[in-house]
């Protein structure tokens, strides 16, 4: 399993324009698995939603290769709600104690973004078994370890590393 990514995927911009690619490319990343070719969506919806926007913007502009070309008009009836959706998708998809959304006083960095108020609640007040340097979050289906310099390893309970700031 690949460590989940934190960090920006857009910045500098709060352009419809620029936002649904960044958006649509990154859900894509998160639900196709090029080895195989296929697809992995939580849900029908997911799905349906992930391909709305493909089919809306084009596959240039997902893969990267934004252009002039832009075919929609980014004010359009329904593009607003669609790029919602899709960041409300991409939380969705977030591992445990990882949020997307803008980064904390940057509101035009979009991306991935560990959500430490809810980690540090869930080991205060959840129920937390201790195993050495490690909290056991069985309600999170998660394993913490916090180190003295205050790095923080999120895992999956087969011990894959999920995430990680130092």
């Amino acid at each position: 399993m690949t460590q989940f990514q934190l960090g920006s995927i857009s910045t500098g911009t709060l352009r419809t324009e620029d936002l649904l690619p960044a958006f649509t490319y990154t859900m894509g990343e998160l639900t196709h698995d090029p080895v195989s070719n296929t697809s992995k969506y939580p849900t029908e919806a997911m799905a349906n939603l992930w391909d709305k926007a493909i089919h809306l913007i084009g596959t240039d502009q997902v893969r990267g290769h934004l252009y002039d070309g832009w075919t929609i008009d980014p004010e359009a009836s329904g593009v607003d709600d669609l790029l919602k959706d899709l960041a409300d998708a991409l939380n969705e998809l977030c591992p445990p104690f990882v949020y997307f959304g803008t980064h904390e006083g940057d509101g035009a960095d979009f991306g991935f973004w560990p959500d430490m108020d809810s980690l540090n609640e869930a080991m205060q007040y959840g129920d937390v078994t201790f195993h050495d340097d490690e909290r056991i979050l069985d309600e999170h289906d998660a394993i913490v370890q916090v180190s003295d310099h205050g790095n923080v390893t999120v895992m999956d309970m087969e011990r894959n590393v999920l995430w990680s700031v130092v």
